[in-house]
């Protein structure tokens, strides 16, 4: 999350035509190990039982939460302009604070607490 937060952060339209190219290859990369990071603390965070459940409810919630993020990307970028790519900064910063948090505040689903 943080690779990605960074990589919003030095996103410009203004850049070479092979760095966007590399950036957008990082989307691509980061996008794959934040799904495969998301699938991993969810089989380590939930009780056996509903683990199938959860993940398939996470993966929907995933997929809703990207069709409304480039549905109204759209409208940040009329706007704030060149400002809409710090929102892309927030978001995986938010994300990244959530997970912080639910590792200090929730015990893990095979700690027996």
């Amino acid at each position: 999350m943080m690779v990605s937060a960074e990589r919003w952060g030095v996103m410009s339209p203004s850049l070479p035509l092979w760095l966007l190219a590399a950036l957008e290859l990082a989307n691509g990369i980061t996008f794959g190990i934040s799904y495969l990071e998301l699938m991993n603390f969810i089989a380590n965070w939930t009780p056996g039982h509903v683990t199938a459940e959860a993940l398939c409810f996470a993966t929907v919630m995933r997929l809703a939460g990207v069709v409304v993020i480039l549905s109204g990307f759209g409208h940040v970028i009329d706007a704030l302009g060149i400002q809409a790519f710090a929102v892309g900064i927030v978001i995986p910063l938010a994300a990244a604070g959530l997970v912080v948090s639910s590792l200090r505040t929730v015990p893990r689903a095979d700690s027996g607490l």
